[in-house]
């Protein structure tokens, strides 16, 4: 199958090497020449490490300029640009005179919904959400969003596809954040009250996720980890928790956005929580994705 992947950042790259490894041919478009660049040089170091063959083939990808170019032919639209909605109806309305009428067009968004995505558009029942984890080409779960008016075969033409590269589609409500996000802003918010107002370190934060919460979760999940620590007791704790005050919350977000401000933005600038300069992206990125790789296959082995 031929899949063109609009965006070539860290995650149209990384789902660009899914498709690749999964055997099917992936096209890249970007408006930024050095980024497309930049992704097929990821790209080729991706699959390599992936197939664990430096001189093998790298199987069926390119990179394309022109949205006209990468788009023809495929039997598939996967959008991953920035996270605008003004941009990404932009892009559907220049789609739909290039693409065929049994082309979806799936969007890596979980900000947006897809009725915000596709209203009144000319291809609206051929837009959904399919949203990636990252990393892509490791991660196993899509999250799948339609609208009321989505198209039941394109619905299952991307979640047929996905089940070919070994994913786990699977539908979700359509609803800003999805629920992988969901969860992500609610942790992420705790783990900044905690820093912000009890001065514990990031360290001692992130230990007690690898070294139980990470364990518990990925064996029984969130409610079946409710159910063995029994309904009633997790009310009980609940009622001695009280609600974070709003001082707690403005300070928590205080201590990200000055983060950000002085450029702190984590891997990407080689310093977040955690300092990583002088440090590869690729050796981090891949290095990475051989943890979690090695996670799965314990899960799959106890389950």
């Amino acid at each position: 199958m031929k899949v063109a992947v609009i965006g070539a950042g860290v995650m149209g790259s990384g789902i660009a090497s899914a498709i690749v490894l999964g055997g099917h041919e992936a096209i890249v478009y970007d408006i930024v020449p050095e980024v497309l660049r930049n992704s097929e040089k990821l790209i080729g170091s991706l699959i390599r490490e992936m197939k664990g063959n430096s001189d093998g083939e790298l199987g069926e990808f390119h990179v394309e300029s022109s949205l006209n170019e990468a788009v023809k032919g495929a039997d598939i639209v996967l959008e991953v640009i920035i996270e605008d909605l003004n941009a990404k109806r932009e892009l559907y309305e220049q789609l739909t005179t290039y693409i065929g009428q049994d082309v979806p067009v799936a969007s890596n968004t979980s900000t947006f919904t897809v009725e915000q995505l596709s209203k009144d558009l000319k291809i609206q029942d051929r837009i959904l959400i399919a949203h990636w984890v990252n990393p892509p080409y490791v991660i196993p779960l899509v999250e799948i969003a339609r609208a009321p008016w989505t198209s039941e075969w394109a619905v299952n033409k991307i979640t047929g596809f996905l089940k070919e590269l070994g994913k786990e589609p699977v539908i979700v409500p359509d609803i800003p954040g999805l629920i992988v996000n969901r969860f992500n802003s609610a942790v992420y918010r705790e783990a900044l009250r905690l820093v912000a107002n009890y001065n514990i370190d990031p360290q001692t934060i992130d230990l007690v996720w690898k070294k139980h919460l990470a364990v518990i979760f990925s064996v029984t999940g969130v409610l079946g980890t409710m159910d063995y620590v029994g309904l009633d007791t997790i009310v009980r704790a609940a009622s001695s928790l009280s609600s974070p005050s709003q001082d707690e919350d403005v300070k928590a977000a205080s201590l990200i956005i000055d983060k950000v401000s002085r450029g702190e933005l984590g891997v990407k600038s080689g310093l977040g929580f955690y300092p990583y300069s002088g440090s590869d992206r690729l050796s981090l990125e891949l290095s990475r994705a051989h943890s979690i790789r090695g996670v799965l296959k314990c899960l799959e082995d106890v389950s």
